[in-house]
């Protein structure tokens, strides 16, 4: 992924993640994104398939989010064994646009690879999701591509 000018996600997980999100106002959501692992064992080209939730643990809720240590580990191996791989995190920022806070950042595990998803619910009608790739300690934007 050290290339990526673009990623994929597929209409379907694109409405299980904005779902996700706002089933969770007023609190923020989290949780991981993943995409298939090819026969031979690598990643495939990188296309979002599916969602999996973790729970936000975050103290205050409605304006932090942090990974549920224990959830975290079931889904890396639920994922590893459903021969998938994480391709993303997400979160959700219920009243503000999805650009990424200094709050953002320690919140996110230090995954050098993984894209990072904010979707914003801050018009719960028309969710605003945008994805990141973390570069040292800031995020920048990658374009969107629904497949």
């Amino acid at each position: 992924m050290d290339n990526m000018t673009d990623i994929r996600i597929t209409q379907d997980s694109l409405h299980t993640l904005t779902a996700l999100c706002l089933s969770a106002l007023p609190h923020e959501c989290c949780g991981l994104l993943t995409a298939p692992v090819s026969s031979n064992g690598q990643e495939a080209a990188i296309t979002i398939t599916g969602v999996v939730p973790v729970a936000n643990i975050h103290p205050q809720p409605e304006t932090g989010f942090a990974f549920d240590p224990a959830e975290w580990v079931e889904a890396y191996f639920r994922i590893t064994k459903n021969r998938q791989h994480i391709a993303g995190m997400y979160h959700s920022h219920p009243s503000s646009p999805p650009v990424p806070s200094v709050r953002d950042l320690e919140g996110l595990p230090q995954e050098e690879a993984s894209t990072h998803w904010i979707v914003s619910l801050s018009n719960p009608q028309r969710p605003a999701v945008k994805p990141y790739r973390r570069n040292g300690n800031q995020l920048t934007a990658i374009p969107l591509v629904i497949a």
